[in-house]
């Protein structure tokens, strides 16, 4: 079985290297407004990235009653992948009440909130999961009585 040690720095090469039981399932979670072009952008990096991070993912769009062809957009993606969900909203409630929201439907204990015209990059959620990878190790250590070596000094907390 791999492991991480708290020592190592926090990237994505640790969280690749950390067991399954370690890592946890996310739940992306993207709202989306007059998008029509995006979400299929979004999800192909989406999943290169998640497919080789965590044993178990989902991505929900949450369509605010923008129009602009969104919601076929991400019909579409839904019926090709099964971890695909879609909500749409019966108006627009604006981005934090389309964000709550789907927070809610998220089934996963992690959720990641990402936007969907990819302002933030898909290819950067490795970095704070590696984090929440090494405290989940620190808290997993200490419930068995082990004193977790810390070098502060050899950490990326970036």
């Amino acid at each position: 079985m791999n492991t991480i040690s708290r020592d190592c720095a926090a990237t994505p090469q640790a969280v690749r290297n950390s067991s399954a039981e370690i890592r946890p399932a996310i739940s992306v979670v993207v709202p989306v407004y007059r998008s029509e072009g995006t979400p299929r952008a979004l999800h192909e990096r989406v999943v290169a990235v998640l497919e080789r991070e965590v044993p178990a993912f989902e991505i929900i769009f949450v369509e605010d009653c923008g129009g602009a062809g969104s919601w076929q957009a991400i019909e579409a993606l839904a019926t090709a992948d099964a971890r695909v969900r879609g909500l749409r909203l019966s108006r627009n409630y604006a981005k934090h009440n389309a964000l709550l929201c789907v927070i809610r439907a998220a089934r996963h204990e992690v959720v990641v909130t990402i936007e969907d015209d990819l302002q933030n990059p898909p290819e950067e959620i490795p970095k704070p999961l590696a984090a929440l990878i090494l405290s989940k190790v620190d808290r997993m250590a200490e419930r068995k009585g082990c004193a977790a070596q810390t070098d502060k000094n050899h950490r990326s907390d970036s």
